[in-house]
């Protein structure tokens, strides 16, 4: 079985997996590094359209089973556990907007593999992690305040943010490939840039590092 671990940036992948180092030759659209024989690494950049391309790439030009998309996320709901990852049970692509004026109410839901997800949960816990289902809303835009980020939870219910998953999901459900996602929110409040974004990145992935990869391995 080969299995491809996907992270938007690539210092989230060297957060995750500092000793990944050895680069796998071939046709990629981007740099592609081996974990073990059969857990791939590679980084999908910003974006769903992005990550939806690299994504289906990758899967096709190297024959994968399964895959999984781990990432920083931003919390929408407050009572959310602050010391928890987040394993997404479903994607809500928020910002999508049809020609017929679809309500909020209709708006695009995905649902990652049950299996596949129940799997890495009780991987994550046997490896000491702190951990909670949670529903994830995708979109191409920042939510910069507080006021935005209650109208968006209002309007979706979901806990967390990001924006690469709706792509993600669709590439993978379009290959009939099952999959997977952890997302660890760093931000519960706005954040005033992207220097201090990534200084509460390496904070939090530094807690969970160790049982993500171990869970990873664990399960392939």
């Amino acid at each position: 079985m080969k299995v491809l671990v996907l992270t938007p940036f690539k210092f989230e992948q060297k957060k995750l997996f500092p000793h990944a180092i050895e680069t796998v030759s071939g046709d990629f659209p981007v740099p592609v590094i081996k974990l073990t024989d059969s857990i791939f690494l590679a980084t999908t950049g910003q974006g769903k359209a992005q990550c939806a391309a690299i994504t289906t790439l990758l899967i096709e030009r190297l024959k994968i089973d399964k895959a999984l998309l781990i990432g920083s996320a931003g919390a929408l709901n407050k009572s959310l556990n602050t010391n928890s990852l987040c394993v997404v049970k479903s994607v809500v692509e928020w910002d999508f907007k049809s020609f017929n004026g679809q309500d909020q109410n209709k708006l695009p839901e995905f649902h990652y593999d049950i299996a596949f997800t129940s799997q890495l949960y009780q991987q994550i816990v046997d490896n000491g992690g702190e951990v909670e289902y949670g529903t994830l809303a995708s979109g191409d835009s920042d939510i910069f305040s507080d006021t935005a980020r209650d109208s968006l939870y209002n309007a979706t219910t979901c806990s967390i943010v990001a924006w690469e998953s709706a792509g993600f999901i669709r590439a993978t459900q379009i290959l009939k490939i099952p999959s997977a996602e952890i997302r660890i929110p760093v931000d519960f409040g706005p954040v005033a840039d992207f220097n201090e974004f990534q200084n509460l990145l390496k904070t939090k992935f530094s807690l969970f590092n160790e049982s993500i990869e171990n869970s990873i391995r664990g399960l392939f």
